[in-house]
């Protein structure tokens, strides 16, 4: 393209012929649909038509569900304005997290699909593969603004966590994408952030390939040349953080993690195989020669019989005890944060996600952010939450009742202080 172009002119009569031909104009149908993508991206290098020309990109995309070419064209196209180097626009970080963000609240799958393809490429140091020339008219063109790496992976590391944990279809691949790009980020964005996002990830989903991720980096570390020291140690307090506990979550992680692809060595998919084979052999043991002097076997053994006894009499409500357990306390207290209520049921984070997820699918739970944090997840009843705990509360009454008629009215208290006492000392 030669000779002086007036960009505001050019970009309104693309908007005009836009608004005229309808959906049309981003379909198949539209043979210089190609054209129009790749002037709209140039236009976009001009800070103050970054919106305007995203807006436009962006339709090409959303509006060919077909998966014709032009949608995947325009979509690499609108990639490339979003990464850190070489993007070839002035627009700020702010303007490029603004249109995510806004595009995030859009439901659908294509919304989500591209949410998360352009938060990879901000999570990435390097820039899309696309070519976009750079000349336009007699005016003189660069690489791009190049912010500063701790302001740009501030600004999107709060993106990703806002992403991440909301109900998109896309904030899986966001989640899987922090994981993929850790060693990028934590290089380069403050490492307290990235620790708080990946235990915000962490304690309010699953999320294996984090666990993964940060050991593949924490080996990676060691080799030449090392990263800071403060680095480092982020590395190994998150990996403490993160750690799987027992041998069914580290069978889970590396079966459903491609843990190959994130640097795992082939050691410890041996070690892997070794625990598995270990804890089969501990199956086949006589262990029935010491169970009698275990004090664990027996309080899991009467935790077993109790629980069968409350949860007869709360079948009648659609509650398991620990879900009762948890109505109650949230009852109590009116709301609680995800670490304060896994502290006051001493439950581990999993176990209590895993009894949530059902009470939140009825409507009896509901979250909500923190008012000073906005990583913070807090826990309280709905309206059906309170209606099935006054349900339920007969029937745990009941259970208390035939439980004390079992063990009498004074060991049943004993047991109850010296048991609490016990976990509180634990």
């Amino acid at each position: 393209m030669t000779g002086p172009i007036d960009l505001a002119q050019t970009l309104a009569y693309l908007e005009r012929a836009a608004a005229e031909e309808g959906v049309l104009f981003f379909t198949a149908a539209n043979r210089q649909a190609e054209l129009i993508v790749q002037i709209a991206t140039l236009i976009a290098f001009e800070a103050r038509y970054f919106e305007r020309c995203t807006s436009l990109i962006q339709r090409f995309v959303l509006l060919d569900r077909s998966g014709h070419v032009h949608g995947k064209m325009a979509r690499e196209y609108l990639a490339t304005l979003f990464a850190l180097r070489f993007s070839g626009t002035h627009a700020s970080v702010a303007q490029r997290v603004g249109f995510i963000r806004k595009l995030s609240t859009r439901s659908g799958d294509v919304e989500a699909e591209l949410v998360a393809v352009l938060i990879d490429v901000m999570l990435r140091a390097d820039s899309p593969n696309t070519y976009v020339a750079r000349e336009f008219g007699a005016r003189k063109r660069d690489h791009g603004f190049a912010p500063a790496a701790t302001e740009w992976f501030a600004q999107t590391l709060s993106l990703v966590l806002e992403v991440g944990l909301s109900n998109s279809p896309g904030a899986e691949k966001v989640r899987r994408s922090f994981a993929e790009h850790l060693d990028t980020v934590v290089s380069s964005a403050p490492i307290d952030q990235v620790i708080a996002v990946a235990e915000s990830f962490a304690v309010s989903t699953y999320w294996p390939w984090g666990w993964v991720a940060v050991r593949a980096a924490l080996r990676r570390s060691r080799c030449r040349p090392r990263p800071p020291l403060h680095i480092r140690e982020g590395l190994k307090r998150l990996s403490q953080s993160l750690r799987l506990t027992g041998l069914a979550a580290t069978i889970r992680t590396y079966v459903l993690c491609n843990a190959r692809r994130l640097g795992t060595p082939p050691r410890i998919w041996l070690r892997l195989t070794e625990c598995i084979c270990t804890y089969r052999l501990r199956l086949n043991m006589k262990a029935a020669t010491r169970q009698h002097a275990c004090n664990c076997f027996a309080i899991r053994q009467a935790a077993r019989q109790v629980t069968r006894l409350y949860e007869r009499h709360l079948s009648d409500a659609g509650l398991t005890s620990a879900q009762f357990s948890i109505l109650a306390v949230l009852d109590e207290t009116g709301g609680m944060a995800m670490i304060e209520l896994a502290e006051a049921l001493v439950m581990d984070r999993t176990t209590l996600l895993r009894a949530i997820k059902p009470l939140q699918r009825e409507d009896l739970v509901k979250s909500r952010t923190g008012p000073n944090d906005p990583r913070q997840l807090i826990f309280s009843l709905t309206s059906a939450g309170e209606r099935r705990f006054k349900q339920a509360l007969p029937l745990w009454t009941k259970a208390q009742e035939e439980f004390e008629s079992q063990v009498g009215s004074k060991d049943a208290a004993r047991i109850r202080r010296e048991l609490l006492g016990l976990a509180k000392s634990a």
